[in-house]
């Protein structure tokens, strides 16, 4: 089900993450998976003032994280926010008012969906049968 945010605050975010922000793919080890590898998708807005950041944590959700070692433009310390376990609702619901990153979106829209398919698939050859389908199979 779709998250009900403000088009105003949709816009907001847009414009935060065409300007400060990005949308990084990253590929990892993974013993589990059977390719060896994980992607993983994440959306950031990255800044030296916390206020925007802590507004998006208050009204998308996510975290805030502190960019370590790095600095905003030779500033301050800096922070990012990242979507988290909202990524999915986010992502679906910013691609419209997105401009400059709008390509990258969708691409990790689908990215995450094919992964998610590829999961599912992975889980289903997995899953071992529950003790009572185990006896339902015997005693039919």
């Amino acid at each position: 089900e779709p998250m009900a945010w403000d088009y105003g605050d949709l816009r907001a975010l847009a414009a935060w993450i065409d300007s400060d922000g990005s949308i990084p793919f990253a590929r990892g080890r993974q013993k589990r998976m059977r390719s060896g590898f994980a992607y993983h998708v994440s959306i950031r807005v990255y800044n030296n003032d916390r206020r925007p950041l802590d507004w998006m944590v208050k009204t998308f959700g996510g975290r805030i994280h502190p960019h370590h070692g790095q600095t905003c433009l030779g500033q301050r310390y800096c922070f990012y926010w990242d979507a988290g376990p909202m990524l999915d609702a986010v992502l679906a619901a910013v691609i419209p008012y997105l401009m400059v990153r709008r390509e990258r979106a969708l691409a990790a829209q689908e990215l995450r969906t094919a992964t998610q398919e590829r999961k599912a698939a992975i889980w289903a050859q997995n899953v071992r049968p529950t003790r009572a389908t185990r006896r339902a199979a015997l005693s039919s």
